[in-house]
This record gives structure tokens, C-alpha cells and sequence, in this order.
């Protein structure tokens, strides 16, 4: 819901964790329409079969709510992050909440694969529609919201903790 970023240096992950379970208990779960396996660029993900006016205002409400958390971005990563064919308001988005695909440019997606070579799109979108086939068609309610940490620069995420929307 909100892209990776470096932690302010006057904040702590329990100070994040901390305002995300108080945000989670005051939050409402979404429910989304059924799945679809659908193919983004060259690589396949599930996302929802029609929009969901309430999970864009879900995750916008995330991107603000930890906001503060952010340090900005150094022109370094600004620059890295603006590299890809961007238009005028994802740029802005970069610069101003460090991502551009938020608010009106979010699209919620749940990555299943890297980048598919062409040639094997309809192998593993055949073998994708197969594995994934108890999820497809049914519809989806986000319940729950969790941190996760890069312990390093470039290692796998890790889940830190994990919130459900709204209970205690």
C-alpha cells in the first residue's frame, strides 16, 4: 500500500509499528471483486476484476497516514525512481510521497512472477491459471495490514509484524 522507504532518523520502527496497529484498529477491512490472473508489462500478477473505489481511498489514506515516517528522497534516488517513462503527475508523485504510482496512478496488484520472456507468456500464464485457480474468481477482502523490513540494502523483506483492520 506504501512503497518502501528509509525511516526518518528521530523514528523508530516501533514508533511506525506502533501508529500502524492504532491506524489498523480504526480501519474497516475492504472487501475487492473476484481475482483475476492478468498479465502487467511482462509479468503476471492477480489483481481485482473491476475497480475499487474504496480500496484507492484505502490506500491513499496509507500513503498520507505514514507520510511522516519518510525521509525524502536524496537527488540520487529521485533520479533513479524518475528514470522509467514517467508522466508529469507521477513525477510529482515521486517528489512529493516518493513513489508514482499513488492516488490515481495505484493499481492493485499481488506479483506472482518476474519478467516472462514472451515466447513462455502462455506456459506460465496456463501453469499461473492452474496453481492459482482456488483464488480466481473469488473475491478478496484485505483484513489486515503488515510492516515489513529490508534488513539490508537489497535482502528479501521480512514481515515484522502484522495488523488486522479494524479490531483491537
Amino acid at each position: 500500500m506504501k512503497a518502501p522507504f528509509s525511516l526518518q532518523a528521530h523514528r523508530s520502527i516501533a514508533s511506525v509499528d506502533n501508529a500502524l496497529q492504532v491506524w489498523c484498529v480504526e480501519t474497516a477491512p475492504i472487501e475487492l471483486s473476484p481475482l483475476e490472473l492478468r498479465r502487467i508489462g511482462s509479468f503476471f500478477a492477480l489483481a481485482p476484476s473491476a475497480p475499487c473505489p474504496a480500496l484507492q481511498q484505502f490506500a491513499g489514506d496509507v500513503v498520507r497516514a505514514f507520510e511522516p515516517f519518510r525521509v525524502p528522497l536524496d537527488e540520487e534516488e529521485f533520479a533513479r525512481r524518475t528514470a522509467a517513462d514517467l508522466n508529469e503527475a507521477q513525477i510529482e508523485n515521486v517528489r512529493n510521497w516518493g513513489y508514482p504510482c499513488v492516488f490515481e496512478d495505484f493499481r492493485f496488484h499481488m506479483t506472482l512472477t518476474g519478467s516472462v520472456a514472451e515466447e513462455k507468456r502462455s506456459v506460465v500464464g496456463d501453469l499461473l491459471q492452474r496453481k492459482f485457480e482456488a483464488f480466481i474468481g473469488k473475491p478478496l477482502t484485505i483484513d489486515a495490514l503488515a510492516l515489513f523490513l529490508e534488513p539490508a540494502t537489497g535482502a528479501d523483506f521480512m514481515v515484522f509484524s502484522r495488523h488486522a483492520l479494524g479490531a483491537p
